[in-house]
């Protein structure tokens, strides 16, 4: 069977691990259960492996022949490092959008957050919290992607932005966004105040410093924990 509806199994093998991974029901080192794989996408076992060889490609895991496939584990400056490249990515797409957007998309952007804020206090735990945040701010972030029109670098960012997803669940494990959320909407809003305004280089500066602060928080929150400890020898300095 090469494969189910419109999608070939080996990109639904592909999907299934890599949700799995970001979601976290498939944590830093844990073995993959090829069986399992198997049977949850109904699959023969060439398109599963196939998806697990793309996800080696892509850092996501380790194939050992004879043993099996594990999930990475990225250190801690294997997060930060990557984070703090992709704030400088994410303020470019930032400066276009002021230059490529249409009125009515930032309108959207602002539609996404304002839902995001209203999703986040609603929730009633603070996992439901996180999740709305995630959710909300991946919409968020993407759309910003969209109306920079820079549609050769668009799948380039979708895919920096599940490799970051990947890096901090696998990498830093739960982080309790609550504390920051308030002030990366307040952020946000200040991004497409900007917007609005075609201030590209305002809006640039305020996309960056908003990934830098992520950055600054998965560090704090690893100060506090045992992952601290994981870091390689430069970060201790």
């Amino acid at each position: 069977m090469e494969s189910r509806g419109k999608q070939p199994l080996a990109n639904q093998a592909y999907d299934h691990l890599k949700a799995q991974m970001l979601n976290g029901e498939l944590p830093a080192g844990a073995l993959i259960d090829i069986d399992a794989v198997l049977a949850a996408i109904g699959s023969s076992r060439f398109p599963v492996m196939e998806a697990l060889k793309r996800l080696e490609i892509e850092k996501f895991v380790e194939i050992t022949p004879q043993v099996g496939c594990r999930v990475s584990t990225p250190s801690l400056s294997d997060v930060t490092d990557f984070l703090g490249l992709f704030a400088v990515i994410e303020g470019y797409f930032a400066r276009l959008a002021a230059q490529r957007a249409l009125p009515e998309e930032i309108d959207e952007l602002q539609s996404i957050n304002d839902r995001m804020r209203k999703a986040f206090n609603r929730a009633s735990s603070a996992s439901g919290r996180d999740e709305a945040y995630r959710l909300g701010n991946r919409k968020f972030h993407l759309m910003l992607h969209t109306i920079a029109r820079a549609t050769n670098l668009n799948e380039l960012a979708f895919s920096l932005w599940d490799r970051g997803e990947f890096l901090i669940s696998a990498g830093v494990g739960t982080v309790r966004f609550g504390e920051r959320v308030e002030a990366a909407l307040d952020e946000h809003d200040e991004i497409i105040e900007a917007l609005t305004r075609r201030d590209g280089v305002t809006a640039g500066r305020l996309a960056e410093a908003h990934l830098l602060a992520f950055v600054a928080e998965i560090q704090a929150h690893a100060s506090k924990t045992a992952l601290a400890a994981q870091a390689e020898p430069s970060d201790r300095g």
